[in-house]
């Protein structure tokens, strides 16, 4: 929670990009809306030039809340621990798999997926921290108290599966990647919630971890 700052008036006059600019990457935007938002990495990149700060992409500010928002990409494996097919390691020379080959593949996505895990939490840290520590004191004092939330938009997805399904998924212990994926990521980020520092927001009130449609739904679409 901050409290006595106007951020609004700070950001007032601040250039703003759609949430598809924000959001774009390689296969185009995460998110396809002409609605805008404030484009933090360019503040902090424009205040840091001499130092490298990870930030995220934009800033929105709505209801009183200040939402930090990140767009990723690259969590929808092609290839994953669910649907891996062993026999594509088929050695023709030894008949039989390449484990040890195989095994290097596997490690390598695993140790990619947690880079960006790591990733993706450093820039949630320093985002907060560049802006209690650079903009608030730049911010004018005022009567107000605005929530500090953090939303994560991914290209995977949570898909509740039905009461049957989930009986018998829970006897296999199975669950799709997709929440596998989804839920693990959201897990990852336990450590900066207000549950690990006795209730006390030392980085945010709230985290989020969306898919594009989730997102819309619950910040755009009102």
């Amino acid at each position: 929670m901050i409290s006595g700052y106007d951020i609004e008036e700070y950001f007032s006059s601040t250039p703003t990009k759609t949430f598809s600019e924000l959001s774009d990457g390689s296969n185009g935007p995460l998110v396809d809306s002409a609605k805008k938002a404030i484009c933090y990495d360019d503040i902090v990149k424009d205040y840091c030039r001499k130092a490298t700060v990870k930030s995220v992409d934009s800033i929105l500010i709505k209801d009183d809340n200040i939402y930090f928002i990140e767009f990723k990409t690259g969590f929808k494996q092609k290839i994953n621990r669910s649907n891996f097919d062993r026999n594509k390691w088929y050695c023709k020379d030894k008949k039989a798999i390449c484990e040890e080959n195989m095994d290097r593949f596997v490690q390598y996505n695993d140790l990619s997926y947690n880079e960006q895990k790591r990733s993706l939490n450093l820039k949630a840290v320093e985002s907060v921290c560049f802006f209690n520590g650079i903009i608030v004191p730049m911010c004018n004092v005022c009567v107000k108290q605005y929530k500090m939330i953090l939303i994560v938009v991914v290209d995977v997805s949570y898909s509740p599966i039905d009461a049957l399904q989930q009986m018998q998924d829970a006897m296999g212990n199975i669950e799709t990647d997709d929440n596998n994926t989804y839920k693990d990521l959201n897990n990852s980020f336990d450590k900066l919630r207000p549950s690990n520092f006795n209730g006390n927001a030392l980085f945010y009130d709230e985290i989020f971890v969306y898919n594009s449609e989730e997102f819309a739904e619950k910040l755009l679409n009102h």
